[in-house]
């Protein structure tokens, strides 16, 4: 049985591919569901158990099953295959994560009334971090999907049923609107997550007359902000800050779990454990995270990408030590050159 943890998740399976996979897009949706709920609230004294299941050992109804444990820990069980894909195995990660956090801080009654609404944002919002392109995807979803009202959406329970996902997506990202500093979305998406239906006070704050305008409705608010999203050009690239965070996160070796390595390990030092299975499996891992989000990075930002896929391309292929140095100086090198246009364009927008 193959393990691995980071601060959110334990992954355990058969495959070791599988779960350094796991274990790595686990850490993506917790750093992800920062954005949305303190990080600390988010550290749990015991990490969610996911367990990757072989169809053939499988002994439960559907793709996952997701329980409790002792000492209300959450076990989320996936049903291991081809069928599972990227999108759902986000969701369902989403999922795990939210459950934990409602039951560590509201406590354990209060799972039965979450909603169901920030799970599904939150995974499509993760979704869509990885698979850019999908955005226009998800856009037209809205038009196709039934028109929720505002009320309905905010009041079903998860352990009812599924939000509609592009309907919760752009209702989250409506409300991140209501305050500069995404305060309100932010109260708001906790007190659905602590089984309030929070439709009442949304509408009360819509309700006030602020220096943008007078009050407003709040369904009469949704239909505007549907109107608005399915008019509005999809942003295809992240922000160049955005993109080099991310690279240099995928770069940064340091914080790998990898208890039986005791040199450190770094871009520099990584040739040095060619022959660990570990470190060769959490490079696959980070490899598979860059191609499937690379669509997504700035053009500034996006030959350094290139090279530090090239970088890992060398380690894994076992390539002779001039040819992975060489893929090294070369990733080292474009990331200097984006970071350098990113200062100068900063530099200029700014007037200086």
């Amino acid at each position: 049985m193959e393990s691995a943890n980071n601060r959110y998740f334990e992954t355990v399976g058969l495959d070791r591919r599988s779960v350094a996979y796991i274990n790595e897009l686990s850490h993506y949706i917790g750093e992800r569901a920062a954005r949305y709920v303190s990080r600390h609230d988010l550290e749990y004294p015991q990490p969610i158990l996911v367990r990757l299941r072989p169809a053939a050992t499988v002994d439960f109804e559907g793709d996952h099953r997701l329980r409790m444990g002792e000492r209300s820990t959450v076990l989320l069980d996936l049903r291991w295959g081809a069928d599972l894909n990227l999108e759902r195995t986000c969701y369902l990660l989403c999922k795990a994560l939210l459950v934990q956090y409602t039951v560590y801080n509201f406590g354990p009654g209060r799972a039965p009334t979450m909603r169901a609404w920030p799970i599904a944002a939150l995974a499509t919002d993760a979704y869509l971090g990885l698979r850019p392109a999908e955005t226009l995807r998800v856009q037209q979803d809205l038009r196709g999907e039934t028109m929720f009202s505002a009320r309905s959406i905010f009041r079903l329970k998860a352990a009812d049923g599924d939000a509609p996902c592009a309907s919760a997506y752009w209702l989250v990202q409506s409300l991140r609107g209501l305050s500069p500093d995404g305060h309100s979305m932010r109260r708001f998406f906790k007190q659905g997550l602590s089984g309030i239906d929070v439709a009442e006070p949304l509408a009360i704050q819509l309700k006030k007359d602020t220096p943008r305008g007078p009050g407003i409705e709040l369904e009469a608010w949704w239909a505007s902000q549907r109107k608005a999203i399915l008019a509005r050009p999809v942003e295809r690239f992240e922000s160049m800050a955005a993109s080099r965070e991310w690279i240099e996160a995928v770069a940064d070796l340091s914080s790998a779990e990898l208890s039986a390595e005791s040199d450190p390990i770094n871009l520099r030092t990584l040739r040095k454990h060619k022959e660990s299975e570990a470190v060769r499996e959490l490079i696959a891992a980070r490899h598979e995270i860059l191609r499937l989000r690379i669509a997504r990075c700035n053009p500034a930002f996006f030959n350094a990408a290139q090279s530090l896929g090239a970088l890992f391309e060398a380690f894994l292929d076992g390539e002779p030590s001039h040819r992975y140095v060489h893929a090294l100086v070369g990733y080292l090198r474009d990331i200097e050159d984006a970071k350098a246009m990113e200062s100068a364009i900063g530099l200029k927008l700014s007037g200086e």
